[in-house]
């Protein structure tokens, strides 16, 4: 939306102003009154109310914006960006506590938002993440309440449902932010974009120039074997924490079988969520009437469909290496 607004001129606009769909109304009340006729036929898009709140911070109504943001994640509690909006609103008037909460619901549901291209998400997420660090003096410390915390997980609407159940956990210590660098951010928040990253045009990835700098080991796996795409990727590398030996021992067998891209280290709190994306990914065809990956000759739908929707990575890692323990 591209307009100017003087709140002396009485409602005035100059410039020109285009929304989401393409429109150019003249006035913002006519864009008010394009928004609240689609919303009489689409009541639960909140999509759509996100977009009207847009209307209303550019043309100086702060506080109809908040109250029109509040109801798009009322009604859709994905609305990544209204989640946003509302949190960046809250900052302005100095209601930090309650404006983090809702920054970090913006950040949980990156992973399965669609509605912005990679770049855009990427960008609003190291903008939420860069935000929380200062909220929370990040640049000394990580206090607890930075990233979002299981229970707020827990929460998710259709989290169980989603593909991106796995919301990274893992500790940032080592990753490289800078105070005053956005970009530095980046990496951070490809970890958040979950699948999303994948769609990053291959030299606009930042996390991959990262995980060495993150300590560990590194495979021993010739790159020519990489994946040419996905989880285990020259592009996509596995970030692995592991809290005891005997566990790297059981992922390196597991990486190294499936001939991954993955870079691993030993850590008291321990992150295996990468590599059970990439053991879901592996072991689950396009097609559910495929023939399942496990060899048994029968379909997927009916063989080890139930097993991955209840996968459990403890059980797969001591199956896969004859019950060696953590």
């Amino acid at each position: 939306m591209n307009s100017s607004y003087d709140d002396s001129t009485d409602g005035v606009m100059y410039g020109g102003l285009t929304l989401h769909d393409g429109s150019r109304p003249r006035w913002m009340s006519e864009g008010e009154e394009h928004f609240l006729e689609q919303l009489k036929v689409q009541p639960e898009d909140g999509y759509l109310w996100n977009k009207l709140g847009n209307l209303y911070f550019s043309g100086g109504r702060p506080e109809l914006a908040a109250a029109v943001f509040e109801h798009s994640v009322s009604i859709d509690a994905s609305q990544m960006e209204s989640h946003y909006s509302l949190g960046k609103i809250l900052l302005e008037i100095g209601e930090m506590e309650l404006a983090a909460k809702y920054l970090r619901q913006a950040v949980l549901y990156a992973g399965t938002y669609t509605r912005l291209g990679a770049l855009e998400l990427r960008e609003m997420l190291a903008v939420i993440l860069y935000s929380l660090f200062e909220l929370y003096d990040g640049f000394q410390r990580l206090a607890p309440s930075l990233f979002p915390a299981e229970e707020e997980i827990a929460m998710m609407e259709g989290f169980e449902e989603t593909a991106a159940a796995a919301i990274p956990t893992m500790d940032l210590r080592n990753l490289n932010v800078i105070q005053g660098d956005l970009k530095s951010f980046y990496p951070v928040a490809e970890m958040y974009m979950g699948s999303r990253a994948g769609d990053l045009p291959a030299h606009e990835r930042k996390l991959k120039e990262q995980a060495p700098a993150i300590g560990g080991t590194a495979n021993p796996v010739d790159a020519n074997r990489f994946p040419l795409k996905g989880w285990g990727s020259k592009q996509r590398p596995i970030i692995i924490r592991a809290k005891t030996e005997a566990r790297m021992k059981q992922v390196q067998l597991v990486c190294d079988h499936f001939g991954w891209n993955y870079m691993m280290g030993m850590e008291f709190t321990e992150d295996l969520s990468d590599l059970e994306k990439a053991i879901k990914e592996k072991l689950t065809p396009d097609n559910i009437y495929d023939p399942c990956p496990c060899g048994s000759g029968k379909k997927f739908k009916f063989c080890c469909a139930s097993t991955m929707k209840n996968f459990d990575l403890d059980v797969y890692l001591a199956a896969f290496t004859g019950g060696e323990t953590q």
